[in-house]
């Protein structure tokens, strides 16, 4: 059961994608040391860090609430290009803290999202995070406040309807009240 997991200080959820995931990388490069969950992380450097090639979905929210770090990163493309992972929803949502490579819109998150672009400021802010866990809990718990009231899928539901609606009143299509 749920019991039995654990609290890392660093967790990172996710394939190697037999690529190097920058922010593992630079963890490790600067002493850190991630418990990583996820597959083809073998023929990496990484391959004595893997606990474990996959959590089960359902607890996924408490692995990342019991973390006291979960790390985050993009492909370069994605964050480039604005697509958000959803592991930054993901975590928020299960209220837990995470500390992410910087990726653009990323800003829709605010200021509780601990966003980082080098390996110098990633091991400045997990240090930092590590010794302060209530700026950790606070930064957490608005995160969460902001996926919640902003980012839920019910709003994003709402938005798009709201969108057709607009897009077939402008066509002089029929429009349906719901």
């Amino acid at each position: 059961g749920t019991d039995a997991i654990p609290a890392h200080p660093l967790l990172f959820v996710g394939n190697s994608r037999r690529a190097e995931r920058w922010i593992v990388a630079e963890a490790v490069a600067h002493g850190h040391v991630p418990a990583l969950y996820g597959a083809e992380w073998e023929d990496t450097p990484f391959a004595a860090l893997v606990q474990g090639e996959s959590l089960p979905n359902r607890d996924l929210g408490t692995w990342y609430r019991r973390a006291a770090i979960v790390l985050n990163d993009h492909w370069p493309d994605m964050a480039q290009h604005g697509f958000l992972s959803n592991r930054l929803f993901d975590v928020a949502m299960a209220g837990g803290f995470l500390i992410s490579d910087r990726a653009e819109g990323a800003e829709i998150f605010g200021d509780p999202l601990v966003q980082v672009d080098s390996g110098a400021a990633l091991d400045a802010a997990i240090r930092h995070y590590l010794a302060h866990p209530e700026d950790r809990r606070r930064r957490a718990a608005a995160l969460h406040e902001t996926v919640r009231h902003q980012h839920s899928f019910a709003r994003r539901a709402t938005e798009i309807l709201a969108r057709v609606r607009m897009l077939l009143a402008r066509s002089g299509a029929p429009v349906s009240p719901d």
